[in-house]
């Protein structure tokens, strides 16, 4: 019982000491909860981004194992380097730009994409390193930067429904049209939805994890798990 109270302890004394949870107002428990929910909110990126780097040429497989070794090392290199919490990996933006623009519609190949979001990105890091990132910042509209967070959180919703089932893609008029909302992947999309808005109302503690882990989503044969999609398309060639 001491050993174990000694192993304690220390582990605590060790966590303050790299990562001054009391200082900064956390607990183990609201990080770990906190961790839960982040992942849970950026897991649809290791689907979407594979998918939209696939557009463009790129094996799926390969772009999967890419888009998780990117997060986790961006990830862990701001939780020890930086101390702090945020989750650091490949945007959507980007992989837009590469993927469905570039090599998609361009007919740049993928390859030549890639490059061209290196050099961007050595081109931030050094803007961030000199601090004109915050100059050209300042420079954007407050409407600008509001719309960009507004369309991209339609974007993700728009690709949510879709993946349930709400909403069907037109071919013809390249418009968006009502799903069948009976069907088990909807019925099982629009319970989780109203379960995670229930959770929030009461102030329950990471609310979307309830609906992300629930067992009829996972018993749903016509719904797609966003870990079924990863462990799929993870073999490393």
């Amino acid at each position: 019982m001491a050993d174990n109270t000694l192993h304690s302890s220390a582990r605590a004394n060790w966590l303050e000491r790299r990562f001054a949870l009391r200082s900064r107002g956390g607990t183990l428990r609201t990080e770990c909860l906190a961790g839960i929910t982040g992942f849970l909110a950026a897991a649809y990126l290791l689907v979407v981004i594979p998918g939209l780097l696939a557009i463009g040429g790129m094996d799926k497989g390969a772009a999967t194992t890419g888009t998780i070794l990117v997060f986790v090392v961006g990830s862990l290199l701001m939780a020890f380097y930086a101390n702090l919490p945020f989750i650091v990996g490949p945007g959507i933006g980007g992989s837009v730009l590469v993927g469905v623009t570039l090599a998609g519609s361009e007919g740049i190949g993928w390859q030549t994409g890639l490059g061209i979001a290196c050099w961007s990105g050595i081109l931030f890091f050094l803007l961030t390193r000199f601090g004109l990132r915050e100059v050209v910042t300042r420079s954007v509209p407050q409407s600008i930067k509001l719309g960009l967070t507004a369309s991209i959180g339609l974007f993700v919703a728009v690709l949510g429904f879709r993946n349930a089932g709400l909403v069907l893609a037109n071919a013809k008029t390249n418009a968006l049209m009502l799903g069948d909302f009976l069907a088990p992947g909807a019925l099982v999309a629009l319970c989780g939805l109203f379960l995670a808005i229930a959770l929030q109302a009461r102030k329950v503690p990471a609310p979307f994890c309830g609906p992300f882990c629930a067992p009829p989503w996972w018993a749903s044969p016509s719904a797609s798990p966003i870990c079924r999609q990863v462990l799929s398309t993870f073999p490393i060639r």
